[in-house]
């Protein structure tokens, strides 16, 4: 009941947050994505999530955007998730946090992956591990 509670804090307040608690929040309701896909606060989730996908926000829209990735995935909506990726893509740079770049080669390689596009998930971790190599 707790959950529910907090979703529906969220939802009715959402137009008052910040960026940076729009972010949080977001990148939270994305946890909730895996325990609880079927959840239907998850829709407006999404809406809000890609509105918030800012170059100049911080790190957070990498993690946000991989999330959202995967859940127009696992919706069927590879155009959606295909306009995430370009999204995100305009902007990142090689010189991101390890952490960060290599959660976005994951959700960049998946992507790929489940459009069978075999070549272009292997070149994306394959780009990701030269950077992680140079960085040691």
């Amino acid at each position: 009941m707790r959950a529910d509670l907090t979703a529906e804090r969220c939802a009715s307040h959402a137009e008052h947050a910040s960026l940076a608690v729009g972010l949080r929040t977001c990148r939270a309701m994305g946890t909730r994505l895996h325990r609880q896909p079927q959840h239907p606060q998850l829709p407006a989730w999404a809406q809000r999530a890609q509105l918030l996908l800012d170059p100049g926000a911080s790190d957070l829209p990498l993690p946000i955007g991989g999330t959202l990735i995967l859940w127009f995935l696992w919706r069927g909506e590879a155009a959606s998730a295909r306009g995430v990726v370009a999204c995100i893509t305009r902007w990142i740079k090689p010189s991101l946090p390890a952490k960060v770049g290599r959660l976005w080669s994951c959700a960049i390689g998946v992507f790929h992956s489940v459009r069978g596009a075999a070549t272009s998930c292997r070149g994306a971790i394959a780009a990701r591990l030269a950077l992680a190599r140079q960085s040691d």
